[in-house]
């Protein structure tokens, strides 16, 4: 419900302005999962919603409002005895969930109304980061088994977003985008490259 809130939000605002200047509104969506272990029994998901509003300014610049959520849920299933007790971890499970909201500014890198138009964005990030996580324990002489979940930590984070695009139009107003993000805590430049993220997506000239 939050993230089509915050969805809701951006076009209503892109509405309001509409006289002002040209709008361009944005959504991308990203899936990845990665399975290790001697058989496969673990397993790391992330899932990511994003969603963006740009107002031109000039003709190639524009001042961009944007959200991200995304859900980071690792699940280990391997069996890891305590040792001097009669007791095992049989699993682990933690999730992460990030929120960001950002304001920066957006470069267009040729001629807007082309075919595929190349852009780039960089701005201030603010994260808000929930982690929680639980562990099974397993008594190995009567197998009964004990499930705990620690309490949620949370964090805010000052951080710099950057944005490589790729456009292609589609019609007048509709385009697919292919993107490259990276978010990473100011002043920590040389984090940049450690924290990629590959999307496709949309975008629609209000």
């Amino acid at each position: 419900m939050k993230k089509t809130r915050v969805f809701l939000v951006l076009i209503s605002l892109g509405f309001s302005l509409d006289a002002f200047a040209l709008m361009e509104l944005s959504g991308r969506f990203s899936y990845d999962k990665t399975v290790y272990g001697a058989s496969r029994e673990n397993k790391i998901t992330n899932r990511t919603w994003a969603g963006g509003l740009a107002i031109y300014l000039f003709n190639n610049t524009a001042l961009e409002l944007n959200y991200s959520t995304s859900e980071e849920n690792t699940v280990e299933n391997e069996v890891i005895p305590l040792t001097g007790y009669n007791v095992s971890v049989v699993g682990t499970q933690t999730t992460i969930e990030n929120e960001v909201y950002g304001v920066g500014l957006k470069q267009v890198l040729g001629n807007r109304k082309g075919r595929i138009v190349p852009s780039i964005s960089l701005g201030y990030a603010k994260q808000f980061i929930t982690s929680v996580s639980d562990a099974t324990y397993r008594d190995d002489t009567t197998l009964a088994e004990l499930t705990t979940t620690s309490d949620p930590t949370k964090t805010r984070v000052d951080s710099v977003f950057g944005t490589f695009t790729l456009k292609l139009n589609l019609t007048s107003r509709l385009s697919l985008t292919g993107s490259v993000n990276t978010l990473f805590k100011a002043f920590e430049t040389d984090k940049a490259r450690d924290n990629l993220k590959y999307s496709v997506g949309f975008s629609w000239i209000l």
